[in-house]
């Protein structure tokens, strides 16, 4: 069987993630926030013949439901997912980022990213641990003073959270590239 080679963009970014130590690559999925699939859309509501009014008012409600659920499983995150780390750069093989936990190369954790607080787009994926240094050395610069810089490399990712991550990056490189154009 042939492998099969990707490469990704790589793009700094911050991005606050949650993640659990796990014993092998093989382990279950804990994470299973497959992003939607965008929610509501106006124009199959406006197609159904519904008025502009239902139309706003369903579309309101949609953004407030996503608004509660978020909150409500921000808790069930924390609990499940009880290392908090900062993402400084990520792509679709992967991502660097800032802990106080000290972790090994080699080490495999499940890790959870959140892409967009509002609408809530988070990813999930099952890593393994490729490198670990002092953040201060790796020339981190995290918003909080964690000392160590992690390497983790992609080992598991589903279809939805991949494509949900390399249209993050895509997205944020646009963004990047609009900012340096206007300096």
């Amino acid at each position: 069987m042939e492998s099969e080679s990707r490469t990704f963009s790589r793009v700094k970014t911050y991005l606050r993630g949650r993640l659990r130590r796990i014993h092998s690559a093989e382990a279950p999925y804990l994470f299973n926030g497959v992003p939607a699939e965008g929610g509501l859309n106006a124009d199959a509501l406006k197609e159904a013949r519904l008025s502009d009014g239902l139309v706003d008012f369903l579309l309101q409600m949609d953004h407030k439901l996503d608004a509660i659920l978020s909150h409500l499983n921000r808790g069930l995150i924390q609990d499940d997912f009880p290392i908090p780390v900062e993402v400084l750069d990520i792509s679709g093989a992967g991502v660097r980022f800032v802990s106080s936990q000290t972790f090994t190369p080699g080490e495999h954790v499940e890790i959870t990213l959140v892409l967009n607080q509002f609408p809530l787009r988070m990813a999930g994926a099952i890593g393994r641990v490729a490198r670990v240094a002092n953040a201060a050395e790796a020339g981190s610069t995290p918003h909080s003073a964690a000392p160590y810089s992690v390497a983790l490399d992609f080992v598991r990712i589903r279809e939805a959270d991949l494509e949900a991550v390399v249209h993050f990056v895509f997205n944020e490189e646009r963004k990047q590239i609009r900012e340096k154009k206007w300096d």
